[in-house]
């Protein structure tokens, strides 16, 4: 972090446990940051919304620093909102200003709901998996913050291209990749045209694509891709149940 940065950290459950006022990031701040969650009961239970909610409302507006919640868990919530979809929404509604981001931990993190916390809050989703340095995923996590990211990327296929999944794409990181699927209606050659916003500018990047319809056994696993990534869609809008 840089040293003009401000941080503070907070252990929630059903209610949020606060270290104490913002301060300076230093070695001294990271190792009472350590010992103070080291005496913090993991008990309770889990609302992520109302975690982010709270933590959310201890920034101030700053017209000198961005605003970051940076949420550290694995995803599953016992009370409140559950539903990625329905989670997104509130996450986008009550964290205006507010940029949020998330780390799943462990390989049984709920990314689809750390993925819509990350989408709603304008941030991204980083899976911090065994084996994985903290350090490795802590740089990581600042990197996405410090302006080197694509922020409200849309995409543009080609003719040719139909019922494209996902139509939102989260925020983007430098190096992420970011699957995208489509139904293909004929042969195709045109250009991607990838658009956003970089530490505040314009950005767009056009790729050029050209493809020929094939029943290649090699190419079955393309439609159950496209329909993984249409059904997490659906949940997303909250429309999975229908």
């Amino acid at each position: 972090m840089d040293r003009r940065d401000r941080f503070s950290v907070m252990a929630c459950d059903s209610e949020c446990r606060e270290l104490g006022a913002m301060r300076a990031p230093s070695i001294g701040a990271a190792k009472d940051a350590s010992v103070w969650l080291g005496q913090q009961p993991a008990a309770g239970a889990s609302d992520i919304v109302s975690s982010i909610r709270t933590a959310a409302g201890k920034l101030a507006a700053d017209g000198q620093r961005e605003r970051w919640v940076i949420f550290v868990g694995d995803g599953f919530a016992s009370t409140g909102f559950r539903k990625a979809g329905d989670v997104e929404a509130a996450i986008s509604a009550s964290t205006q200003g507010v940029n949020v981001s998330t780390i799943g931990l462990g390989t049984d993190a709920d990314s689809a709901v750390l993925g819509a916390v990350a989408r709603g809050g304008g941030g991204s989703y980083l899976a911090w998996v065994p084996g994985q340095s903290v350090k490795t995923a802590a740089m990581a996590s600042l990197e996405s913050t410090f302006g080197g990211a694509l922020r409200n990327a849309t995409i543009e296929l080609p003719t040719g291209l139909a019922d494209v999944a996902p139509t939102v794409l989260p925020t983007i990181r430098t190096g992420e990749e970011v699957l995208v699927a489509a139904r293909l209606t004929g042969d195709v050659q045109g250009d991607i045209v990838l658009r956003g916003t970089v530490g505040g500018e314009k950005f767009e990047q056009r790729y050029p694509l050209k493809l020929a319809a094939s029943a290649g056994a090699g190419n079955r696993f393309v439609p159950r891709l496209w329909a993984s990534l249409a059904i997490e869609q659906l949940e997303r809008k909250a429309k999975g149940d229908d």
